[in-house]
């Protein structure tokens, strides 16, 4: 069985308290959603690895937490990497063309 301490998983601003009207800290609820959406689990797969942990907490709780906290994750994703686009800039490329430097 673990300590029931558990690490949050890269989210700078994580804290541990506990939101009002919870049980658990706000890491923990975090670190269950991110493991259901992270490595596709089911909601009950999340709970047993939590069970293991010794943290007791039903799938409709962890349900939820997923409905609750899962906006609040993405919102901070969609921040912290940059979108894909058409353009791409490059700064003073050389390309070696049968021994000719090119700028």
């Amino acid at each position: 069985m673990g300590s029931g301490k558990l690490i949050a998983v890269g989210y700078s601003s994580v804290t541990d308290r506990k939101p009002y009207r919870h049980r658990f800290p706000l890491s923990m609820i975090q670190y269950a959603a991110w493991l259901h959406h992270r490595f596709s689990l089911s909601q009950r797969d999340v709970q047993e690895l939590l069970q293991q942990r010794g943290i007791a907490v039903s799938h409709e709780t962890l349900r939820q937490w997923n409905i609750k906290v899962v906006p609040l994750l993405t919102e901070k994703v969609r921040h912290r990497e940059p979108r894909p686009c058409s353009q791409w800039f490059l700064d003073e490329v050389c390309i070696e063309i049968k021994g000719k430097k090119y700028w």
